[in-house]
């Protein structure tokens, strides 16, 4: 497809080079072939070939690219074959003719027609007028709740008069039990990819649009991601009722166990990382594939792991004497001076345990040392209410869910308050 001097078309295998050339002059930094290859080749959604959609110019060279991530989004038991627009780049030099939207033409025509029900993503400022011109719908800011655990950790590098203070502040709230604790539930470590399955089996109403999140994709987002000891992940449910198991949590610390770091100080923690979903959706949309899935094509299903050995990781890991109401990813972010913690992703079985869930996950956090967390504004629903009730203050930043409809029936998709979503949702996290 030709536009002017331009010529637009998919990723080969042979483009990686010349690809990575043009990232690292609009990113700063080349990629990581082995993370490039299992960011947009080894997710168990993948089809064949890399979705990267290329702008060339008249010598063939690569001057533009916008890259997307198959996925399967769920809402009220309806499951729908979905790309999320992740890299999008333009050579400084071929800016302000237009490339983008051209290339965006091309990527939403080509994925139109391999049957993918919608395009959404998250658009920084750089990208989001082009997608408004694209026609996508601009559902809104995505916003940060942070909420600090340890002012004394936090501000430990500014001096002993501010480490004192923020030991003031600490105990202050300590005495005062603010947020309130609940000793009906407790926080405990468990395999990373059992942190879907323990809520299996539970009401999945009023959790919003989000993606499928299996076995099989916690894996490879969290255990087969490359250089994975460059970042450090706590996989926690939260459980209710009979303490009696208290204190058996299963490996879940990016192979270390739930106690590993407990008692250490604020220094001693976090691991680094280099980095920088209510309503009901029609049941006759068009283009359902073989499994139920809306949109056609080859992988019309996730696919799900079945080795002896995860199931057994699984089983161990739900407790029959107590409810799993609640389950939190949290990366953990080192800093000079205090360690931080970012919830990537989070799974809450019904709404009236998130307020105690949020509660104890600060606590336990605490207690290793962590100073403080943060997590994406979810979208709709008293979620964020329970975030300002534990103490989280909201930061705006310049970050926009966008959303393009391919298929019929499936406007609903364009309204905010029907999606979840977090952090782990984003290709970078």
């Amino acid at each position: 497809m030709a536009a002017g001097d331009l010529r637009f078309r998919r990723y080969r295998d042979e483009d990686f080079e010349e690809y990575a050339q043009v990232f690292e002059a609009v990113y700063g930094k080349a990629p990581d072939r082995d993370f490039f290859m299992w960011k947009n080749l080894k997710n168990p959604a993948s089809g064949e070939g890399a979705l990267i959609y290329l702008a060339l110019n008249g010598e063939g060279r690569i001057v533009g690219a916008n890259s997307f991530f198959p996925g399967v989004l769920e809402y009220e038991g309806t499951s729908y074959r979905a790309v999320q627009s992740g890299d999008t780049m333009v050579l400084k030099e071929y800016r302000g003719r237009g490339i983008f939207g051209r290339i965006l033409a091309f990527a939403l025509a080509d994925l139109r027609a391999q049957g993918y029900a919608l395009i959404y993503g998250y658009a920084n400022g750089n990208s989001y007028p082009g997608f408004l011109k694209a026609g996508f719908a601009d559902l809104g800011r995505i916003d940060l709740f942070y909420r600090v655990l340890s002012w004394q950790g936090l501000l430990a590098g500014r001096g002993p008069v501010w480490r004192l203070l923020g030991g003031v502040v600490d105990r202050s709230k300590n005495i005062l039990q603010w947020p309130a604790r609940s000793h009906d539930y407790r926080v405990e470590s468990i395999a990373p990819e059992a942190a879907a399955v323990v809520l299996e089996g539970k009401e999945a109403t009023g959790r919003g649009i989000q993606p499928r999140k299996d076995a099989a994709y916690l894996t490879w987002k969290y255990l087969d991601q490359p250089h994975r000891e460059e970042r450090e992940y706590l996989t926690l449910v939260v459980r209710k009722g009979s303490d009696d198991a208290a204190g058996k949590g299963s490996d879940g610390v990016s192979g270390k166990g739930s106690d590993d770091t407990a008692g250490k100080g604020p220094d001693d923690t976090a691991g680094k990382g280099p980095d920088d979903t209510a309503g009901k959706g029609p049941d006759d949309a068009a283009g359902k594939g073989s499994e139920d899935v809306v949109g056609k094509g080859p992988q019309d299903a996730v696919q799900k792991s079945s080795e002896e050995a995860t199931q057994k990781r699984l089983d161990d890991a739900t407790d029959k004497s107590s409810e799993d109401v609640a389950v939190f990813v949290v990366r953990l972010d080192r800093h000079d001076h205090f360690s931080g913690g970012e919830i990537v992703e989070s799974f809450v079985s019904r709404a009236e345990e998130a307020a105690a869930s949020l509660s104890e996950l600060g606590r336990y956090l605490n207690r290793r040392g962590i100073a403080f967390v943060r997590v994406w504004d979810p979208g709709g629903g008293a979620f964020p209410s329970h975030l300002r009730g534990n103490g989280f203050f909201r930061r705006q930043v310049p970050l926009y869910l966008i959303v393009k409809v391919l298929q019929a029936d499936l406007e609903f998709f364009t309204e905010r308050e029907r999606w979840q979503i977090s952090a782990g949702d984003a290709d970078t996290a």
